[in-house]
């Protein structure tokens, strides 16, 4: 019961901290910003494969092996729409340029969330690319260890 109220505890925070840092964004663009999904996903995935690199054993599924298994094998399958996704924005950027979903800002202004957008996408996007390579050794990790222990 307590391994369910953390991961509903981490999931709750990991929604607040989701509008906390969309929120400066649609306050000053508004609906018409096209990345919000893939913006959410990154954070979302990040957020939850870092929670269970770190504390795989204070998840519901740390004695689980076939969930293990296949959130190892589901990680590929994941990794492809987030690359694809972080492509999308980068070529975004390079072709057209945030500025031009802010045509209603000061040119000081645009340039301040221009560089807040391009941060917090290339940080939470990377950080989801690097956390779902990095789960797959953890769970092989964490399937090796529960197949040699003498809990198994």
């Amino acid at each position: 019961m307590k391994f369910i109220l953390f991961d509903i505890i981490w999931i709750a925070l990991l929604l607040v901290i989701l509008g906390i840092i969309l929120y400066p964004i649609y306050n000053t663009i508004g609906p018409d910003y096209p990345f919000y999904f893939s913006n959410s996903l990154f954070i979302i995935v990040a957020g939850l494969c870092i929670r269970l690199i770190f504390f795989l054993e204070y998840s519901f599924m740390r004695k689980w092996k076939w969930s293990k298994l296949l959130l190892m094998f589901s990680m590929p399958l994941l990794l492809l729409p987030l690359s694809g996704y972080f492509v999308d924005f980068q070529e975004f950027m390079d072709g057209r340029g945030l500025q031009t979903l802010m045509t209603n800002l000061p040119p000081s202004n645009q340039l301040e969330l221009s560089k807040y957008i391009r941060s917090e996408m290339i940080f939470f996007g990377s950080s989801a690319i690097i956390s779902c390579i990095a789960l797959i050794f953890r769970m092989i990790i964490s399937l090796w260890r529960q197949k040699n222990s003498s809990k198994f």
